[in-house]
């Protein structure tokens, strides 16, 4: 199974960590003594156990999204609101939310974090018209501003962990770039220009750059 294979995983990694710092004591045997007195070999073996870590923190933190994605899968509420959302439409997307909120109270997995952020800013887009420039008017109406920071402010930090989790996934990329928008939209043009947000839009925008294909090569 997925979980088996996990601890599988995870504990030939110990045991290569292991036998990487015994091999190092056996080649240094004064060590010990000198590790009481702070000497080098002290500090050889610290940055080789944190090396260690630091090797043991990355595979997990790139193993844990995808045995949390294959698990949440099954979630009868989950798929039901993955199914809604591909029907699309304001009732059919709300009814999502409603849903993907519910799964989130019981599994905080990156990937039901990502699918909640990417359906709260599709409530957003319909309801504001993408927040895109139009002929008449504004968008940065008092009601569309609430509802941004109502709606945007729940959806960045979803978004936001979803992306440190997946960096390299342009869907997370382009939930994350929706989200930043509609949150920092909240705040009005001005604040917006006065706090440096700009230099985020245009990494992200650069980012996104990157993959012409998506979405039409719209973002």
């Amino acid at each position: 199974s997925m979980e088996a294979s996990r601890k599988a995983l995870l504990l030939a990694l110990a045991l290569g960590c292991a036998t990487a710092l015994r091999e190092q004591s056996a080649a240094q045997p004064r060590a010990a003594v000198l590790s009481l007195r702070g000497g080098a070999a002290a500090a050889n073996l610290d940055e080789k156990a944190a090396e260690a870590r630091q090797k043991l923190s990355s595979w997990w933190a790139s193993a844990k999204p995808s045995s949390s994605r294959s698990s949440v899968a099954q979630d009868p509420e989950f798929k039901k609101a993955l199914g809604l959302m591909k029907s699309r439409g304001l009732a059919n997307v709300e009814k999502a939310v409603t849903l993907l909120r519910q799964v989130h109270h019981r599994d905080d997995s990156v990937q039901v974090k990502l699918e909640l952020a990417d359906a709260l800013n599709t409530v957003m887009r319909i309801k504001t018209n993408a927040n895109c420039l139009v002929l008449e008017g504004t968008q940065d109406t008092p009601a569309n501003k609430k509802l941004w920071r109502a709606l945007g402010n729940e959806a960045l930090p979803l978004a936001t962990a979803a992306y440190k989790a997946m960096p390299g996934d342009v869907r997370a990329l382009a939930v994350y770039a929706d989200s930043f928008m509609y949150s920092c939209s909240a705040k009005g043009i001005v604040k917006q220009a006065v706090s440096g947000t700009a230099k985020e839009y245009k990494r992200m925008a650069n980012e996104l750059r990157k993959y012409p294909k998506w979405d039409g090569a719209v973002g």
